[in-house]
């Protein structure tokens, strides 16, 4: 019985596993693939395959010979992966990766007819090279990302890895069989039998992919709790968005983007969830052209912001009261509110009291003070001026409060 992910190991890079490391699903689907290779070449096989990243990182993954289901597509040459995403949270973790390579001569029509259109990889010397996707990886039908429309979605980051791949198997085989390979053209098939349904908890139907998950990774591997798949999903969501307009909104989540859209009437096509990741979301929106951003959210989490913390995560900062305390106290509130919202456990009881003094204009203040630090971030690290709005947004009360540009941002936001 196969194990729950794949034993794994990285070479001469500080032992990647033992610090938590994981690999990508780009690594998974390129191993899976380097098995069948080997064997359909006749190179000598064993439980593990030699992979190198696109950072020259090389990996050693298990793989497993996949045991007939009386599926079509030569059963004996299938092989998987069990991903091992390490101590990174990743919806693919244990997912079975499978890879199969043959000659596109050998399929029949009645099973190409089964497959993607191919991904037009780089050849190798007169041979050629085919990228299909079976089953449970996404097809692109939205522009905006990477790839082209109606292609599966396999990033370029795999796409490399895997014609590096072929490469170093076919060096490894003699003369007379390079010849051989000439004028041929390998098909190279992955699939991911989970992925339907895997893919029901990403992103993917924001970004227009559809039937699967996508295969990630620009480095071959994962980095212990940076929830790269997460961040890498956003960057994807945020270059479908920009492709079609450079006015975006930027949300905490689904609650927010809701209320956003029913108190504001804004477009969905314009709107991205960056989870905590302000930091990453907003400069990677600011550095591919976005010219409007508004930036909308629950006092909670948004008013970090003012002091700068662009990482909302209570793991990484809390300092809800303490922001809200010294703004209120630089407007004079008395010691009794400010005593009053430091005993407070939640940010709502403060939101509460706010709204029944005199201090109800906070939230304009902050709101304000937030997009004036978020002009002088992409000033000063990039050399941009983005127009920025910010807007306080609760569940219960609604629009808390909002800066100057808001009103023209939104405007611009209702397009479609």
């Amino acid at each position: 019985m196969a194990p729950k992910k794949s034993r794994w190991e990285s070479i001469d890079t500080n032992h990647l596993k033992e610090q938590g490391y994981g690999f990508t699903s780009g690594s998974a689907v390129c191993a899976a693939l380097c098995a069948s290779l080997q064997q359909l070449w006749k190179l000598p096989q064993s439980s593990f395959v030699h992979i190198s990243t696109p950072q020259d990182v090389d990996l050693h993954i298990e793989v497993f010979k996949h045991e007939s289901d009386g599926a079509s597509y030569s059963k004996d040459a299938w092989f998987y992966v069990l991903k091992d995403a390490g101590e990174d949270f990743d919806i693919t973790d244990g997912a079975q990766f499978c890879g199969l390579a043959c000659y596109k001569e050998d399929l029949s029509e009645a099973e190409l007819m089964k497959l993607s259109p191919p991904l037009q990889l780089e050849g190798i010397a007169g041979l050629k090279l085919e990228l299909y996707a079976y089953e449970g990886i996404g097809i692109v039908l939205e522009p905006g990302l990477k790839l082209a429309l109606g292609l599966p979605a396999i990033n370029p980051g795999p796409q490399e890895m895997i014609v590096r791949m072929v490469s170093a198997c076919k060096d490894r085989l003699d003369e007379t069989q390079k010849n051989a390979l000439k004028n041929k053209t390998l098909a190279l098939i992955a699939s991911v039998p989970q992925g339907k349904e895997l893919a029901k908890k990403t992103f993917n139907s924001r970004l227009g992919i559809v039937g699967g998950i996508s295969i990630l990774g620009t480095t071959g591997f994962v980095r212990p709790m940076s929830n790269e798949a997460w961040i890498e999903a956003i960057y994807l969501e945020l270059d479908h968005r920009l492709a079609q307009s450079k006015d975006i909104l930027l949300t905490f989540g689904s609650s927010g983007e809701t209320q956003m859209m029913r108190h504001f009437n804004i477009s969905e096509k314009h709107s991205v969830q960056m989870s905590n990741y302000v930091g990453k979301a907003y400069d990677y929106a600011v550095q591919k052209g976005a010219q409007n951003i508004l930036i909308a959210g629950h006092p909670g989490k948004l008013i970090k912001l003012a002091a700068g913390i662009m990482n909302t995560h209570s793991h990484e900062a809390d300092a809800r009261k303490e922001i809200l305390i010294s703004h209120l106290a630089l407007k004079g509130a008395p010691l009794s509110i400010l005593q009053k919202i430091s005993q407070f456990t939640t940010m709502q009881a403060a939101i509460s009291l706010i709204a029944q003094s005199e201090y109800r204009g906070i939230w304009e203040e902050l709101a304000e003070k937030i997009s004036e630090l978020l002009v002088l971030r992409a000033e000063k690290l990039y050399g941009l001026t983005p127009r920025i709005a910010c807007v306080f947004i609760s569940k219960d009360e609604g629009v808390l409060g909002y800066s100057k540009q808001t009103d023209d941002i939104v405007e611009r936001l209702k397009e479609n």
